[in-house]
């Protein structure tokens, strides 16, 4: 039980600051939308935020038998994984997005399907292997 939560506490300390810093250089969000919780508590950038959440669980979960973290940055991680759902993965951004991922995805799947002879599984586990880079480069 307690690895399981450390293991999705870990991941989200992870992918939370780096997907905002992703949101931020592809000025889908800017930084002045960000939750005041956030910025107050956390920082601005992926680095901080991390460097913050990491030391308070080390610091909170010090002495015991158990991995835990302070209520204010469990809040202001709660805040920023509500700002990024809100804002970069369902965000109003994502329709053209979806539309050029289908596209990708359905040209790869033919091309290995068709071109490369693979069965109908093999592509998809291909495809699935591949960066968003790599599929991206090999539609192009």
């Amino acid at each position: 039980m307690h690895c399981l939560y450390f293991t999705r506490l870990a991941d989200r300390i992870a992918y939370l600051p780096t997907d905002l810093e992703d949101g931020l250089t592809l000025n889908i969000i800017t930084r002045e939308q960000l939750p005041a919780i956030v910025t107050k508590t956390l920082g601005t950038s992926a680095r901080e935020m991390i460097d913050v959440l990491v030391k308070d669980v080390i610091s909170c979960s010090r002495g015991r038998n158990y991995v835990t973290m302070s209520e204010k940055c469990r809040l202001a991680l709660d805040a920023l994984f509500d700002f990024n759902y809100a804002h970069i993965y369902h965000g109003e951004f994502k329709t053209g997005w979806n539309q050029t991922i289908e596209i990708c995805i359905n040209s790869l799947f033919e091309h290995f399907t068709q071109t490369q002879g693979m069965t109908a599984q093999d592509a998809i586990d291909t495809i699935a292997s591949l960066t968003d880079a790599e599929a991206l480069a090999k539609t192009r």
